[in-house]
């Protein structure tokens, strides 16, 4: 009997890269992507990885493992963009086929960066707005209250002298 060994095609399938549609500099976004085992034969040792221009706060690595023939699964991370402009990355699969030679597929992504808006928040209502130009109220009010305390002593001890000459010329 002699045996014939019949090698399979291995076929990763990739869907298109989902990200957000704005994505800003230094604020944490997503990436989605699904992935396909379209081939008739397992495909073993399967991880998945990201590269590019941005941060990450945590792993991005994936490892599936193997991955039986018509078999779905799903990859996204989180990462944060450095700068404003073209974001370039791409998400790599590696994996062995059954004779345990490595395969890869890289699925690259191209993504725009822009500046972080920033909002002027209007004031809370019943909440007044300042007035950057004006009279300088609290100094006047300190002021006349001052001058009304220093009067009204002033006067206090006038009254108090007139009356006691009224009484020292009674007596």
């Amino acid at each position: 009997m002699i045996s014939i060994p019949v090698m399979q095609d291995t076929r990763l399938l990739v869907d298109e890269i989902i990200a957000p549609p704005e994505l800003f500099v230094g604020m944490q976004s997503y990436i989605n992507t699904e992935f396909y085992n379209m081939g008739k034969t397992t495909l073993y040792n399967l991880r998945v990885t990201a590269e590019g221009d941005f941060d990450t706060m945590e792993s991005i690595s994936y490892f599936v493992g193997n991955m039986e023939a018509g078999r779905s699964d799903t990859y996204d991370f989180s990462f944060m963009p450095r700068a404003v402009g073209p974001l370039a990355g791409k998400v790599i699969f590696v994996y062995e086929d059954a004779s345990g030679n490595e395969q890869r597929l890289e699925k690259e992504f191209n993504l725009q960066v822009i500046e972080m808006p920033i909002f002027e928040e209007p004031p809370f209502p019943g909440e007044e707005i300042p007035t950057e130009s004006g009279f300088p109220w609290i100094p006047v009010l300190i002021a006349v209250v001052v001058l009304a305390a220093v009067g009204g002593f002033l006067l206090r001890r006038r009254r108090k002298k007139k009356m006691h000459q009224e009484l020292e010329i009674n007596e």
